[in-house]
């Protein structure tokens, strides 16, 4: 290769920059011809011919050997010899100084006995017209160490000497210092390891998983150096019976790690055996291929199949009962590939289950939770995921659950179940409350049952009854709870979900424990007040009373606290209060705060009364004579009168309903103008 003057960059993002080691060195002089200056002290590099201070010539040509072990399996990017000038016999005069690549130097190297050069790397003229002495002279030598290194050579040997012709001449010798060798290597990515399919390790073409449509593929890559520099992955893909139609997909760069890819599914892969493989790129160089992992494609569904079962029969007639379990038979309908039937049942859920062998069918023991029309769905799957059509079997169950009510009592505290039969001859039932043990209770004469159960913890549990008769289970009933330990919250004033109060009337709660320990309760019924609290008595329980001053929907929040300290759940209750006294509103004067109208001026005043059952409204203007305006639709009048005075009027209005009685008046005080 020629030479010239190499500049030695930093290193791109994936390559290094090292210096190579030096390991031996030595120079000859043809005044010495069978002399070794093998590793001398001096370990200047002369070249050329010079004089001593004695008058005695010399002609002197020098070798260097690095190490290149560091460097095995590494791509050389380049390398430069750097030799510098210590001292000149004539810088006037250009010397065409050569740098070779030569066998090993050792103790036995002289002028007689020279290392052979076997290429020449290149040549640098030194002095002439060039700054002189120049401490920095480079050789590129990219092209002598990258043939030693992938050659597998553990060290290179360059010798330096005045070119041919010009070696003689008495004014070219100098003096070098041997710098460095400067070399940019990089080492290639790792070949991608953790080969998966879809998750399954890679396969070879025996035992290849199968896949009914496009894969995703995925492997580990790493930079071999450890290094964290994003890598470019590349995937490729072909049908083995078709190796040129490979498709070839390079990813934009990624840390390493797992790097997935999908295989397109349009167009879709063709039925058959797969290959694919991978490798990495890094900024310079590029690894092996991986080994070569299989898959096969297959889009053939498999029939739909069919479900049979002698314990309930489609025939449109009920069978057993809730908890019976039936089995039922899956048969594939012929599809050979078969490995797994999914099937599912309303209240029971999902589940899969696999197939004894390859294309073999299957039974499921289930049994259904609620009585009347229940579907069992069923799917086969193939080796290759595909599912079938669903076949859904229909079959109708008997009412043979019990009836089952809970009154609960909240945490670790009675509850009381209630268990009443569902047929005929019920002997006991036998719950469980979760994942609790089976307890057994036997039932009365007439096939009724009922005792107290304990909740321990809070939050949803199920309460699974199960009734028998002498023949045996006759049916099954979950009970799903919630269980808390807010307190139970009763009044005198209550209907249905919602506590109905009256504005000026007490109502009167009763507070109970929903958990043992309750030394107070904590209630609130304006979100923007502070709780109040009120203590529990010896059993635990308290009474609240509260007068509603104003008709207005309320929650009410109470809560317990027990001897530790500890706070329940809350109990939220709706209140709803109405108003008995009679509303009233004006086309004058309303609003009634602000000067309207004036004196003598008459408006109509509407009256309306919440409650209904209303006959009549009795009224009186300041205090004046009573008017009795009849009722319409139980609730509503309309009066026209006018004030008899400025600033402001009462109007007092009373509702008559039909037994006599009269509501609490309602005093409307409005302003007239004057």
């Amino acid at each position: 290769m020629g030479a010239g003057l190499v500049v030695i960059t930093g290193p791109a993002s994936a390559a290094r920059q090292s210096t190579a080691a030096r390991i031996n060195w030595a120079y000859t002089d043809a005044s010495q011809p069978h002399t070794s200056f093998f590793r001398s002290e001096d370990d200047r590099a002369p070249v050329g011919k010079s004089v001593d201070t004695a008058g005695q010539e010399h002609e002197f040509r020098s070798y260097v050997t690095y190490d290149l072990t560091s460097y095995r399996g590494q791509r050389i990017i380049s390398a430069g010899f750097t030799a510098g000038e210590s001292a000149v016999v004539n810088c006037a005069k250009p010397a065409p100084v050569e740098l070779w690549v030569t066998d090993p130097v050792s103790e036995t190297t002289t002028w007689q006995n020279p290392p052979v050069e076997r290429t020449r790397v290149g040549t640098v003229v030194m002095g002439g017209e060039r700054e002189c002495p120049d401490r920095y002279h480079q050789f590129d030598a990219v092209s002598a160490v990258r043939a030693a290194v992938e050659a597998g050579q553990n060290q290179i040997t360059l010798g330096l000497r005045i070119a041919d012709g010009a070696e003689s001449s008495g004014e070219l010798g100098r003096r070098l210092s041997l710098s460095a060798l400067t070399v940019v290597s990089n080492t290639p990515p790792a070949v991608p390891t953790e080969l998966a399919t879809f998750g399954t390790p890679c396969a070879g073409p025996d035992d290849a998983p199968w896949y009914g449509g496009s894969p995703r593929l995925s492997a580990r890559f790493d930079d071999a150096e450890g290094s964290q520099e994003r890598l470019r992955p590349t995937f490729a893909w072909w049908p083995v019976a078709d190796p040129a139609a490979r498709q070839e997909v390079t990813q934009t760069a990624q840390p390493p790690g797992v790097i997935r890819h999908q295989v397109p599914s349009d167009p879709p892969l063709a039925e058959g055996l797969w290959a694919w493989a991978a490798r990495s790129q890094d900024s310079d160089a590029v690894s092996d291929w991986s080994p070569t992992c299989y898959f096969n494609v297959d889009r053939h569904v498999p029939a739909a199949p069919v479900v049979t079962s002698d314990d309930y029969p489609a025939d449109n007639t009920p069978h057993g009962g809730p908890g019976i379990v039936g089995t039922f038979r899956i048969d594939p309908a012929g599809s050979t590939d078969v490995v797994r039937y999914r099937w599912s049942l309303s209240g029971v859920g999902m589940a899969e289950v696999p197939a004894p062998s390859m294309g073999a069918g299957t039974t499921i023991q289930v049994a259904p939770v609620t009585y009347g029309t229940s579907i069992l769905e069923v799917q086969s799957y193939d080796r290759a995921g595909n599912p079938s059509r669903t076949t859904l079997y229909e079959f109708r169950v008997r009412d043979t659950a019990p009836e089952v009510t809970v009154e609960e009592g909240g945490v670790d505290l009675p509850s009381r179940v209630t268990m009443r039969p569902g047929v005929a001859g019920v002997t006991e039932y036998r719950y469980r409350i979760g994942d609790g043990p089976e307890v057994t209770v036997l039932a009365a004469p007439d096939g009724t049952a009922s005792t107290e159960v304990t909740f321990r913890a809070l939050g949803a549990t199920d309460l699974v009854v199960a009734s028998y008769t002498a023949a045996g289970l006759v049916g099954t009933r979950t009970v799903s709870l919630r269980v808390t330990d807010a307190p139970r919250v009763t009044s005198d004033r209550q209907e249905g979900s919602y506590h109905l109060g009256l504005v000026g009337e007490p109502t009167v709660f009763t507070l109970s424990p929903g958990r043992p320990g309750v030394v107070r309760y904590e209630y609130q019924v304006d979100d923007s007040l502070p709780f109040e609290s009120v203590p529990a008595d010896g059993t635990g329980a308290a009474t609240v009373t509260w007068t509603p001053t104003e008709a207005w929907y309320y929650r009410m929040v109470v809560r317990s606290v027990g001897t530790d300290g500890t706070v329940s759940e809350v109990r939220y209750l709706n209140l709803q209060v109405r108003d008995t006294r009679p509303y009233v509103s004006s086309f004058v004067y309303d609003p009634p705060d602000s000067p309207q109208g004036g004196v003598g001026v008459s408006s109509v005043f509407w009256l309306y009364s919440e409650p209904g059952g209303v006959t009549e409204f009795v009224v009186r203007l300041n205090g004046g004579a009573e008017i009795t305006v009849p009722a319409s639709n139980g609730n509503y009048a309309e009066i026209e009168l006018a004030p008899d005075r400025v600033g402001a009027n009462v109007l007092t209005v009373r509702a008559r309903y039909g037994d006599g009685t009269l509501s609490p008046a309602r005093e409307w005080t409005f302003l007239v103008a004057g």
